[in-house]
């Protein structure tokens, strides 16, 4: 998440605004039944005095019922909120006892107990706030967690089953960050005051009812005045519930915002937030919990938790909005819940056809965040930001996003360390042993019949230490041939020219026509090297929109797919990711007879010639190929260098049988 800063001062201001105003309309739920109330008094009052009608004075009758029924109105609000405050006092363990969720301690013997209280105790010293304690909701499968309490000296952190068993470290981080904000922004003491107050307009009906089912038992005791008033009663207090409730979840949602934007200022991790997100999402039992409770506690979970009976009322914005918020580049599509609904294409992430709404959410967002920098010097004058609102404008408009400006899944796979020889570690530093482990690796990429063609073909010069070399390259797994292509290809780049020269000859020797190439390593390999070698300039942008180059970014995206053999299904899913990523609408990917190392590299060399900004989308849309079903392929690993390479990107640290997360 860019400028969290931001996020928090927006969502903070827009807190403020709709508390003023819920408290604007608990003070209109009075006027109105005052009035309402006044209305009838006058109007049964104007009915007995029908013959002496000009001499009843109906406004006065009306404003005297009103002032006598206001008071009571706001009394019983006022008094069924105490009692709520009352009930509260014990701060979060009142709510821990309402949820029958156990607390748990460091005596525990469940490893993942102990990790939860470490997480929790990380987020205490990183918020300089008391270690608050910590429950568990055993027996509930949803993915959840809430923070309750009057204040930090109170709090408590209640988690679920399922969110302690499903979610990473990282990811629980994310969820215990999050509490820990609203611990920090105040929002579990307006909790509970929105709790309170939202009852006390509750038992305006409540009191009806009670009227009404009394006058029922003994009408003798009741007089049908009193009766008439418990079914005016009625309607006003559920028409203030439902105010409250609406203006209540509209404070939560708001406040879910700015909850997120400081747990990343906490965790520095937008990433375990998001992925969090992503696996209530994917989740069959998302984040819903079972108990009675649940209900009159829905706002203050982590994630929407099953009991909203409408969007007016939820208490929760969609998943989707947060997981963009933290994650701009979000292909549209949950985590799946394990590897079987991946592979089988039948996980409980969203239809295909809600493909494309984040692109247009993404869109949407933009337009908001344009106004945040306007909103921001506004706030600064009144001292809401201070130095943070010097920062530029975050919807980049101004400038162009530049190949630097590197993905994170490029990166993603440095700690995935592939074991290799000192010797040839040596070798792939020095631009003559780098020319030969390149000329070695080639040889290795066909057959028998053709390795022994291209021995014949060899420049006496390098011939004797190449033959020397090709069964040390042979015998590396394929993780570890790419990575010592990957040492090499740098190195040549300051080869000097007799060594290009060579190594320009061996290309020439072994091209194959791209045309009548049928495998993606070996194309990759020709491209690269050969470009490596030329060192041909950078290419001035002739495109600035993706749309342009459409059928372009549709083929190297078909193409990419195609290169690793799996389902139908699965290259369905994989191409709704790309597409995601790319922004594209209303496309299909191509036929597997249409996809060819030909099709790839004219496409590569047309989408070369797109705006910075529109070759990360391509980028993003390979990327999203490769982690498609969580692991690298051989082909994939080598499609996806080419494409770096053609974009003038840095290579990938991706190799083969790496695993790769799916919210990449």
């Amino acid at each position: 998440m860019r400028f969290f800063d931001r996020h928090q001062a927006i969502a903070k201001l827009q807190s403020k605004r709709l508390v003023v105003l819920m408290t604007i309309m608990q003070i209109l739920t009075v006027l109105i039944s005052g009035a309402v109330f006044g209305l009838v008094f006058a109007s049964i009052g104007l009915f007995f005095h029908w013959e002496h009608a000009e001499n009843f004075c109906f406004w006065r009758t009306m404003l005297l019922g009103s002032a006598l029924v206001m008071p009571v109105i706001a009394a019983i609000i006022v008094f069924a909120a105490w009692l709520k405050f009352d009930e509260f006092k014990s701060g979060g363990r009142r709510i821990a006892e309402l949820l029958k969720a156990e607390q748990i301690t460091q005596q525990t013997s469940s490893t993942k107990f102990r990790q939860l209280l470490n997480i929790v105790e990380e987020m205490a010293v990183s918020s300089s706030i008391p270690v608050p304690l910590v429950f568990v909701m055993k027996g509930e499968p949803g993915v959840n967690a809430l923070a309750a309490g009057n204040s930090e000296l109170d709090a408590v952190i209640i988690v679920t089953d399922g969110a302690i068993n499903l979610l990473s470290r990282d990811q629980m981080q994310g969820v215990i960050a999050h509490e820990f904000a609203h611990i920090l922004n105040g929002d579990i003491g307006r909790n509970m005051w929105l709790m309170a107050f939202t009852h006390g307009n509750f038992c305006i009906g409540i009191v009806a009812e009670e009227l009404i089912e009394y006058e029922a038992i003994d009408w003798a005791l009741l007089t049908p005045l009193v009766c008439f008033i418990g079914y005016i009663l009625r309607p006003l207090g559920l028409l203030g519930t439902l105010l409250a409730l609406a203006f209540m979840s509209r404070i939560k949602r708001v406040g879910e915002y700015h909850a997120d934007a400081t747990a990343v200022e906490l965790t520095r991790l937008p990433s375990g937030l998001s992925e969090a997100l992503l696996l209530i999402g994917g989740n069959a039992a998302k984040g819903r919990i079972k108990r009675k409770g649940g209900f009159e506690t829905s706002h203050l979970f982590f994630a929407d938790n099953g009991w909203s009976f409408s969007s007016l009322f939820a208490s929760h914005p969609p998943l989707d909005e947060r997981v963009i918020r933290l994650q701009p580049d979000w292909d549209g599509h949950y985590l799946f819940e394990s590897d079987e609904d991946a592979s089988e294409f039948v996980g409980t992430y969203k239809a295909m056809g809600n493909m494309l709404k984040p692109a247009q959410k993404r869109e949407k967002i933009a337009q908001q965040a344009a106004g945040f920098a306007v909103q921001a010097v506004a706030m600064s004058a009144l001292g809401g930001l201070g130095s943070a609102t010097g920062s530029t404008n975050p919807t980049g408009s101004a400038a162009d996003q530049l190949e630097e400006d590197v993905p994170p899944w490029i990166s993603a796979g440095s700690e995935y360390e592939v074991e290799l020889a000192p010797i040839l570690r040596e070798m792939a530093a020095n631009p003559q042993g780098a020319g030969l482990i390149l000329a070695a690796i080639r040889i290795g990429q066909f057959d028998q019949d053709k390795q022994e063609e291209i021995k014949q073909l060899l420049n006496p010069l390098v011939s004797a230490n190449l033959l020397q070399l090709l069964p040390e390259i042979t015998s590396l797994d394929d993780a570890q041939r790419l990575t010592l292509f990957d040492l090499s290809l740098d190195s040549i780049a300051a080869a000097p020219q007799p060594v290009k020269a060579l190594l320009a000859q061996f290309v020439d020797q072994t091209q194959v026509s791209t045309d009548e190439e049928t495998c993606i390593a070996r194309w990759a390999w020709q491209r690269m090297v050969s470009r490596r070698i030329k060192m041909a300039p950078k290419p001035t942008a002739q495109f600035g929109s993706l749309a342009q180059l459409k059928n372009e970014a549709v083929g190297l995206i078909s193409v990419m797919i195609n290169a690793e053999p799996g389902s139908l299904a699965e290259g369905q899913y994989a191409f709704m990711r790309a597409i995601g990523h790319a922004g594209l609408d209303r496309v299909n990917m191509l036929a597997p007879q249409d996809c060819s190392p030909a099709v790839i590299d004219y496409c590569l060399d047309q989408l070369e010639l797109l705006a910075a900004r529109e070759k990360q989308k391509v980028l993003f849309a390979c990327g999203a190929i490769v982690s498609s079903n969580r692991a690298v392929n051989r082909e994939e690993a080598w499609a996806i260098r080419a494409v770096c390479c053609g974009l003038h990107y840095p290579l990938p640290a991706m190799v083969p049988g790496q695993p790769v997360s799916p919210a990449v």
